[in-house]
Formats: structure tokens, C-alpha cells, sequence
């Protein structure tokens, strides 16, 4: 176990020295410009990081009215616009590199990006700069698909899963499916979460899905793979640490519904956004329902104030004062001190879309992707100083 850490850490070490596939790097290895300078758009400053956590720093960014802009590949690799981004073939988004979710957590962005590792956006030591680490695993998390990412024991974690769907799994399963990320490590840990192991492992038995239900309790799933019928059998509980009790597939499956109103009144200012939203977008028939991201992980989740239609998907984050929501196109709306405004994220080519936002002091970061159905192309990150959109 020792060796295979030290070659792990070694092989991350091998990764943040070069990026083969981002083209800017490429032509400019010695990156020193600054986002707001006009002349160098979307450059970042690679000088020694020297940080609290114990994750390997790739870069200290500079932001500014112009986008910093990455791509997901064996480690985040800085690119112009995601127009330039490496010709991915487009895969099931189990088996694609995208952002599988996202955290608020210490003051810091955590994105958990599947088929890679733990992307942290850290403020800065100035206004507008954020410190970017990334932790990986990658004999380990590169195997798995991301089924949840979420917070256990204050740490961010992820539940990792085999697809058996797509493609026949080639790996064993892991003697634990999560993996939690510790500032004192430099690399995701292997942990044990007490709900998850109930069913023997020996029999086939994995949890492939974990999400918060609208009564705050966890709903998970406990899945054969490797077998023509596959058992399924299906849990929830109040608290990851202690034993699940089983449930029916009904119970289950409505769990999958958005938090009511009444636990959206811990956002105050969510009804007056959402009573705007469909001024934003008239031809999109739906009502919003906002997955909102929290420093305080019970108030992270789906929340709706309407059942009827379709849905019209929001990505919220909450922060002290100031509360923002955005769609799949780039268009947002905040609320701060209870004024509201719009704002919108740089624009992004045809069929991509953001897919989740939050801040890191006063950076804003976006995740994004290139979307056909169900499989993902290429994906990243945008990054931008958040007073330039009016926050």
C-alpha cells in the first residue's frame, strides 16, 4: 500500500510539471500574464504557491474581466476558449471527464471531476486571485465513475462507482466506495461510511447512487453488478454514520423530488429569483427549480416553489449576503442586500452549456461541457473576477 502511494504521489508530480494537451501551453510554457491585461486574455501566473493545504497547487490565477478558461484532461490544462479545447470523443457522461458536482466548503470551490480527482479553487492572497489545486488518486479514481459528491465529516467526498451499463467493469470493486478529500493529505483517502456497509461485497453488492431526499434524509442504492438480473435493493437514512433502514422502490423514487417551498425559505431571497426567471427565459415552459450549493451542507440541494410543467434547471449558490442562479446558456440573476440584477457569463459555442457556479472569495468559477444526449465531449472551467459581472 506505502509503494503504491509513493507512486501515486509521483505521478501527480509528473502531471503538474506539463500539459500536452492544451494548446496555449504549448505555444506559451512560461505563463506570467494577468487576465485583466487585454493584450494576453485568459493567461495565468505559474510563480510558487505556498499554501496551507497539503494538495499540490498548479497555479496562482490572476483574474479579471477577461475568462480564464481550462479544460478537464489527466489534470486541469489552461486552453484560449473552450472552441480550442482537444477534440474529445464524445463518451457517457459515467465514463467522460466533466464536473460531476460541486462544494462549497472552508471558503474554498471544490469540483469533483469524474475520471479525475478534487479541482479546489482557494482565495487568493489579493482580490481577484485564487489559489487552484487539484488532488488526484490516479491508479484509483480514473477507474470509477463519480455516482454523488457531498460532504462527510466536514470533508468533501465523492461516491465512486463501477458502470457496468456502458462498458463491462475492469476493475475489482474498492473495499470502500468513497473517497474523502483531508488538507492534511495531498491525495484523496479511501474511507469507510458506515451506511454503505451493510450488503457483502463479496455477493456483488455496490452503491452506485446517493442523493439528499426533500425530508433531509439519504436515499442510496445498493446495485449486483456483473449479473444478467441484478438485485436492487434501496436504503435511506438520517445520518451517513449510522446503519440505513431498507425501503421500497416508491419511496425511493420520490425521494428524487426538489425540497419544498417551506425548505426553500432558508434562502429568504430564492422566491424573489425565482419570480424573475421566467421573465429571463419566456420561451423555455417550465417552472425553476434551483440546485443551490451551501457552505452549510443541509442547506445544499434541489429546491422548487412550483410542481407543475417541466422543469427549468437552475444552479444556485449561497454565500453570506449574496444569493445567484444560472442556466444551462450562460444567463444569471443574483440577489445581494435584496437588490437584484442580471448578469451573464462569457458565451460559449454551440451545444455547450454551464453546468454549475459558485464563488471563491470573489472569483467566480463555472463548470462546462459540450453536450450530445446523454455523452460528453470536451468539459472545464471558466474562471472571471465576479465584480467585473456586478457583484
Amino acid at each position: 500500500m506505502k509503494l503504491r502511494r509513493v507512486f501515486s504521489l509521483l505521478l501527480i508530480a509528473i502531471l503538474i510539471s506539463g500539459c500536452t494537451r492544451s494548446s496555449a501551453a504549448k505555444n506559451n510554457p512560461d505563463i506570467t500574464g494577468r487576465a485583466e491585461t487585454d493584450a494576453n486574455p485568459g493567461t495565468l501566473n505559474q510563480e510558487p504557491v505556498q499554501s496551507g493545504p497539503a494538495w499540490p497547487a498548479l497555479a496562482l490565477l490572476k483574474t479579471g474581466a477577461n475568462p480564464l478558461w481550462f479544460e478537464f484532461a489527466e489534470k486541469p490544462c489552461q486552453i484560449a476558449s473552450p472552441s480550442d479545447a482537444s477534440l474529445a470523443d464524445f463518451a457517457p457522461w459515467p465514463l467522460a471527464y466533466h464536473s460531476a458536482g460541486i462544494l462549497a466548503n472552508g471558503g474554498n470551490l471544490v469540483f469533483a471531476i469524474n475520471r479525475g480527482g478534487f479541482l479546489v479553487l482557494k482565495p487568493g492572497p489579493e482580490p481577484g486571485a485564487a489559489v487552484m489545486h487539484y488532488a488526484a488518486e490516479p491508479d484509483s479514481w480514473d477507474e470509477f465513475s463519480v455516482a454523488a459528491v457531498f460532504t462527510y465529516e466536514n470533508c468533501p467526498a465523492v461516491l465512486l462507482c463501477r458502470d457496468d451499463f456502458f462498458t463491462a467493469p475492469a476493475v475489482l470493486p474498492p473495499e470502500h466506495p468513497v473517497m474523502s478529500l483531508n488538507e492534511f493529505f495531498p491525495i484523496p483517502e479511501w474511507i469507510s461510511v458506515p451506511c454503505m456497509e451493510y450488503l457483502h461485497q463479496k455477493e456483488g453488492w455496490e452503491v452506485n447512487y446517493l442523493r439528499k431526499g426533500p425530508d433531509n434524509n439519504w436515499y442510496y442504492r445498493y446495485y449486483q453488478t456483473g449479473y444478467s438480473t441484478p438485485g436492487i435493493e434501496y436504503y435511506r437514512t438520517k445520518n451517513l454514520s449510522q446503519p440505513g433502514e431498507k425501503i421500497s422502490q416508491g419511496e425511493f423514487r420520490n425521494a428524487s423530488s426538489p425540497q419544498t417551498p417551506e425548505n426553500a425559505g432558508q434562502f429568504p431571497s430564492l422566491a424573489l429569483l425565482a419570480a424573475v426567471v421566467n421573465e429571463m427565459s419566456p420561451e423555455i415552459n417550465g417552472h425553476p427549480v434551483f440546485r443551490m450549493i451551501s457552505e452549510d451542507p443541509s442547506k445544499s440541494g434541489d429546491f422548487s416553489f412550483s410542481s407543475d410543467g417541466e422543469i427549468n434547471l437552475l444552479f444556485g449558490f449561497h454565500r453570506d449576503i449574496i444569493t445567484f442562479a444560472i442556466l444551462p446558456d450562460g444567463r444569471g440573476i443574483a440577489c445581494r442586500d435584496g437588490g437584484v440584477f442580471i448578469f451573464t457569463l462569457p458565451a460559449l459555442p454551440e451545444h455547450f452549456c454551464y453546468t454549475g457556479a459558485g464563488l471563491a472569495g470573489n472569483v467566480l468559477a463555472a463548470s462546462w461541457e459540450e453536450q450530445n444526449e446523454f455523452s460528453i465531449g470536451a468539459a472545464g472551467l471558466m474562471v472571471i473576477n465576479a465584480e467585473t459581472l456586478g457583484f
